[in-house]
């Protein structure tokens, strides 16, 4: 048999293993790390009749989330721990599920033979221990399943419940199969019609008769008493004495308890309870969780709480919040709950909610934010507008869960308080109005939120020169920008100076011209969003009255102001946005040939589209011409002097000469300095160019942005002496530079920090810290974009500086699986065809497979 078939035979056998690796479980990375974090909670305790499978869980996690070794040790001691749970020292069906793990585990990492040697244990197992029904699993296998799948979400619960009542039927004397049955039918409650209530507090008695030593179930069933109208206040007294002496651990029902006090008992009992569990075992986080839980119910839904009790509160939350960094949203949320409610804290619980703006979180998380976030801009900001605006943000959100149902239920309450309909009829006319604009919100311009905030980073890094002739486009693109991240004053304050800087800069007798209708625009829809509808008309009417003043020159065509506005904004938005850039600055300068800055604005954009058309020889003319209108415009310059140079032109003492002028210039990214330095890096020496670097930097030590491109010249210096051995010198002050950079650049840091890991790797002694930086991303919830272009770089690290090809071949191959056309998947590609045709690499078959998929 070929390799070929025997890895097709293999990859069969594995598909048809119990385990989690089968189980259609595919959480996202958050998810992964909060479930991490509540498995660590349940503890390791012997007696913890899960120990296991909470080993075998963690193992899995742990491969998902990139930590090799940890999903070695974790599935390890599964192993180990299975066969004492159920008090044998041998093997047995309970080792299946854990076995079919360790063979997926070796075949992921290449290691066949292993991988076959566990399928074969498998094997034996199930021919020693056959299932009790035929064409059904062995109950062991359908009970490890259930419990797996209930950490799963709400949508599991229910086959959970179905695979431990078929575990349940084979073998029905394992007593916490019963139990986790019964706590399965009630979290499944809450979101089916069946089983009843009665059914399930019957089962629950049954369950708790049978393992009366399990204080979890037994919480559960005071509590169902409870809510049948039973007093229950002493007895949960008396099981609050035996939860206290057990240890600390989440199946111990302390947290149950505690909302059991908080509903029917009292939520000062429950605080006080807390804090007695604190202070046995005052470093136990899941305690500080537990006892965080309590404070936040007496404060959001009882009056009057006292400073002390807010101070414990919020001291509580924030050391929550950093013992569970990767679970810390819904805390968050908690502790801007408890500003809200405190004096003085609106400021402070409005810096949770905007930070958590600046944040991308997954779909289900966002959603659950702009819940929380509409319900604070309505009962604390008394902000009913931009309420209903994040309800609907829930409500339009695909995910069925509590917050969209109850979103819509708001929805439907604002619904019923409208205003009339003739008033309805007014706001449709006025939002066609508004969609029949040229401006910003009309333009189809909508990035992620990181592509945003790079964008500011951008806009802020060209400065506010009184000479800037782009200052009110500057100013109108930063005014949407901010509204779009939720920063509606910053939005105001830019629209308006958009407005002002317009004004100046055209030098007119009158101070209104055509060149203020795209800012117009933009302030009626601005008002129009915050239901200020009466300025949102009088900026319609202004914009009405701008246009039949000043016709645009051309029927059918918009006035070449709007053209060249909207031709520089589109130019922010990436290389796809250029070929229609250049075409709306062509229109403008057809119209209206005089306004230089549009002659070097489509020149610049031209070549940004110059790989495929036009020629680099029509460039370079266009460009001569540009530089020829704009003498004074360094940054044209230094690209006219790039087409020379590439053409075989020496350049170096005109590179030299230009570099005295630039560094005259006030800092900007519109100076010209960064393409200088490219230049200099490429035709002179790049040494040279980080001496200019420096140089600008003495000048001007605080400015971030010279800061960023003496970093790019280091990793220029670093990238293009690799094979040598550099200075350390030259790596310290590197990595001294990336650092402050990343800092400066928070929201725009992904690439410096992959540069950073470079400088590492190609550094002596450096490639722990270049393991912990990809470690660290590893951890992130990147966009697609960014996760391609990391794990193109991830790739090339483990390939070149870790000799690792298995792995490297198997980023390159998600890279190649990514939709987004870019440079990163075309390389990846062009690397998976090169090692195909000269390796015979472990994943052949895989690769031959990825790229007849993708037609390459």
């Amino acid at each position: 048999m070929s390799a070929a078939q025997n890895q097709s035979t293999l990859e069969a056998k594995l598909g048809a293993l119990q385990c989690h690796f089968t189980w259609d479980i595919d959480p996202s990375r958050s998810k992964l790390f909060r479930l991490r974090d509540n498995l660590e909670d349940i503890g390791t305790e012997e007696g913890i009749s899960w120990l296991g499978h909470i080993y075998n869980l963690q193992g899995y996690i742990h491969y998902q989330l990139g930590f090799i070794e940890g999903a070695r040790r974790f599935f390890s001691r599964a192993t180990e721990a299975l066969p004492r749970s159920r008090n044998h020292s041998d093997e047995g069906p309970w080792l299946v599920v854990n076995y079919g793990n360790l063979a997926w585990l070796h075949h992921h990492l290449g290691e066949q033979t292993e991988s076959q040697t566990y399928l074969s244990k498998v094997d034996t197992l199930l021919n020693e221990y056959p299932s009790p029904s035929q064409d059904e699993l062995h109950p062991e296998i359908y009970a490890e399943k259930a419990w797996t799948l209930m950490k799963f979400g709400q949508d599991k619960k229910m086959l959970a419940a179905d695979y431990f009542q078929r575990a349940i039927r084979m073998q029905p004397d394992v007593v916490e199969w019963h139990t986790s049955h019964v706590l399965a039918l009630v979290n499944a409650l809450k979101h089916c019609d069946t089983p009843s209530e009665e059914d399930i507090h019957e089962k629950m008695k049954m369950a708790k008769e049978h393992d009366p030593e399990n204080l979890y179930i037994a919480v559960h069933e005071l509590e169902q008493r409870a809510k049948k109208g039973e007093s229950i206040e002493d007895e949960a007294r008396e099981l609050a004495r035996k939860v206290l002496r057990n240890p600390v651990s989440s199946y111990s029902g302390i947290k149950a308890l505690l909302r059991l006090y908080t509903k029917y008992v009292s939520v000062d009992e429950a605080i006080d309870l807390a804090e007695e569990a604190l202070k046995n075992h005052p470093d136990e986080r899941y305690l500080k969780r537990c006892a965080a839980l309590c404070y936040k119910w007496r404060i959001v839904f009882h009056s009057d709480p006292k400073q002390s009790m807010i101070d414990r509160a919020v001291s509580l939350h924030k050391e929550v919040i950093s013992l569970y960094p990767h679970g810390s949203l819904v805390k968050k949320l908690d502790l801007a709950s408890i500003y809200a409610k405190s004096n003085h804290g609106l400021a402070k619980a409005e810096q949770i909610y905007q930070e958590l703006l600046e944040r991308d979180l997954e779909p289900i998380e966002k959603q659950m934010f702009y819940h929380y976030y509409a319900k604070y801009l309505n009962f604390d900001r008394q902000d009913r507008h931009r309420s209903e605006e994040y309800h609907m943000r829930v409500a339009e959100m695909p995910q069925q869960t509590f917050f969209r149902e109850n979103s819509i239920k708001c929805l439907k309450k604002i619904k019923e308080r409208n205003r009339s309909r003739s008033a309805a009829q007014n706001q449709s006319t006025l939002e066609a109005k508004l969609g029949a604009l040229q401006c910003h919100f009309t333009w189809d311009i909508d990035p992620s939120r990181s592509k945003l905030f790079r964008l500011r980073d951008n806009l802020e890094d060209i400065g506010t020169e009184e000479g800037i002739s782009w200052l009110g486009h500057i100013y109108n693109l930063q005014g949407y920008i901010h509204y779009q991240l939720g920063f509606i004053e910053d939005a105001r304050r830019f629209f308006s100076r958009a407005t002002e800087a317009f004004r100046q800069m055209r030098n007119t007798v009158s101070d209104e011209g055509p060149w203020l209708v795209v800012n117009y625009g933009n302030l009626a829809w601005l008002h129009h969003h915050l239901g200020e509808q009466a300025e949102s008309q009088t900026y319609l009417s202004k914009v009405d009255t701008l246009l039949n003043e000043y016709p645009s020159p051309s029927q059918d065509e918009l006035h070449p102001e709007i053209y060249a506005e909207k031709a520089w904004t589109l130019m922010k938005f990436g290389k796809n946005k250029s070929l229609l850039a250049a075409d709306y600055f062509q229109r403008a300068i057809r119209m209206q040939p005089d306004v230089v800055e549009w002659h070097t604005s489509y020149v610049l954009t031209s070549k940004a589209y110059a790989w495929n058309t036009p020629s680099e020889e029509d460039i370079h003319e266009k460009m001569k011409m540009a530089k020829e209108k704009d003498p004074e415009n360094l940054y044209i310059a230094v690209h006219e002097l790039e087409q020379r140079a590439k053409k075989g032109e020496s350049i170096e003492d005109e590179a030299r000469e230009l570099a005295r002028k630039v560094l005259r210039n006030p800092v900007s990214s519109y100076s010209g300095i960064k393409p200088l330095l490219w230049n200099y890096g490429k035709y002179v020496s790049v040494d040279e160019a980080i001496d200019l670097a420096e140089e600008a930097l003495k000048n001007h030590p605080d400015e971030r942005y010279l800061k960023r491109c003496a970093a790019l010249c280091y990793k220029w210096r670093i990238f293009s002496h690799s094979y040598n051995p550099m200075e350390q010198s030259m790596i310290d002050r590197a990595v001294s530079l990336h650092k402050e950079v990343i800092s400066l650049y928070p929201h725009g840091s992904l690439v410096k920090k992959l540069d950073l890991a470079y400088i590492y790797a190609k550094s002596n002694h450096g490639l722990a810290k270049a393991d912990q930086i990809y470690q660290e991303l590893l951890e992130r919830d990147l966009e697609p974009i960014e996760k391609q272009m990391f794990y193109h770089y991830y790739a090339k690290y483990l390939n070149f500086d870790r000799q690792d090809r298995h792995r490297s071949e198997e980023y390159h191959m998600r890279v190649a699986e990514m939709p987004q056309q870019t440079f990163f998947r075309e390389n990846s590609i062009k690397f998976l065809k090169n090692n195909l045709e000269k390796y015979r690499s472990r994943r052949h078959r895989e690769v031959e497979e990825l790229l007849a998929t993708l037609g390459v």
